[in-house]
């Protein structure tokens, strides 16, 4: 999936798709679609997009996601910050409404503002699943964003 806002009156062609993914305004799935952007200042940033931040400013996170009964509904979303020691799972630092006791669902929105985030550089990227095998406890279908950056000013 590509990010691929209107542009001379137009969003599909062949340009602006080759630009989306030189900028990594994607996401892989093969079943699922889940999202997220930050919003900071005012402004929003999407997959690809470098947040300027001022040391301990406040970033919203805003997420977003969307399944079919084809592919079930989600049972699992991860935040993953990673620097430059490394990525971890930060999802618990997330205060979901009660979405992550059994599944999360065919679709909803979310959003939590952090108000003094110190951590930079730093990206963050979301990784969601669908679907478990019966047998296995494997998870059948996947969504992975692209990160959004975040620097310090």
């Amino acid at each position: 999936m590509a990010y691929l806002p209107e542009q001379n009156g137009k969003a599909l062609t062949e340009n602006n798709l080759y630009e989306a993914l030189r900028a990594g305004k994607t996401l892989l799935t093969d079943g699922p679609v889940a999202l997220f952007h930050v919003r900071h200042k005012g402004s929003d940033y999407r997959l690809g997009d470098t947040v300027v931040l001022d040391h301990g400013g406040s970033l919203e996170l805003l997420f977003e996601w969307l399944s079919t009964p084809e592919f079930g509904p989600l049972n699992e979303i991860k935040l993953y910050m990673g620097t430059p020691r490394g990525e971890e799972n930060i999802t618990a630092q997330l205060e979901f409404p009660d979405l992550l006791d059994d599944e999360i669902g065919y679709g909803n929105r979310f959003s939590q503002v952090f108000s003094n985030w110190s951590e930079t550089p730093c990206y963050l990227r979301v990784e969601s699943s669908s679907g478990v095998d019966q047998e296995t406890g494997e998870k059948l279908y996947c969504c992975i964003t692209n990160p959004i950056w975040i620097i310090a000013e």
